[in-house]
C-alpha cells in the first residue's frame, strides 16, 4: 500500500481538507516572517558595518561646550566689605559632553557634567566710606 492510497481517505474528509489548508498558508506566513526577520538581521549587521568604517579608528579627545554666563552675584564691587570682586559662572551642558575616543586621549572626568567656569565681572572698585562723604 502506498503513501498515496494512505493519505486519499484523509483528503475527502472536509475537516483535514480544511486544516491543510490553513496549515498551508500559516506555513507560508511564518516562511516570509523568517525571510524579512533575515533580511533586517542582514540591513543592522551592514549599517554596523559602515558606521563603524565612518568612525574608523580616530583618536577623538573629550569635546563638551558651556552655556551661557549667568548673572554676577553682586551688582557692584565694594572693597570695604569683600576683598573678592562679584563673579559669574557659566554650567558645562549636558548635552554638548562627547566621550573620548581611542587611547591617546583621557576619558572625561566623571563630575564634567557639574563643573563651571568663573569670572569676575566687569565692575570698578570704590570704597563705600568714600562715596559717603562727598
Amino acid at each position: 500500500m502506498s503513501w498515496l492510497e494512505r493519505i486519499s481517505p484523509l483528503i475527502r474528509n472536509r475537516k483535514v481538507r480544511y486544516l491543510a489548508i490553513v496549515n498551508f498558508f500559516l506555513s507560508a506566513f511564518n516562511v516570509i516572517l523568517m525571510l524579512i526577520l533575515v533580511a533586517l538581521l542582514i540591513y543592522f549587521i551592514v549599517l554596523t558595518i559602515k558606521k563603524n568604517e565612518a568612525i574608523g579608528s580616530a583618536e577623538n579627545p573629550c569635546i563638551f561646550r558651556y552655556g551661557n554666563w549667568g548673572e554676577c552675584s553682586g551688582a557692584c564691587w565694594n572693597i570695604s566689605k569683600q576683598s573678592e570682586p562679584p563673579k559669574m559662572r557659566r554650567m558645562v551642558l549636558r548635552s554638548s559632553i562627547i566621550q573620548a575616543r581611542g587611547s591617546k586621549y583621557k576619558p572625561c572626568p566623571k563630575d564634567l557634567a557639574n563643573r563651571f567656569e568663573e569670572a569676575p565681572c566687569n565692575f570698578f572698585r570704590y570704597n563705600f566710606f568714600l562715596l559717603r562723604s562727598y
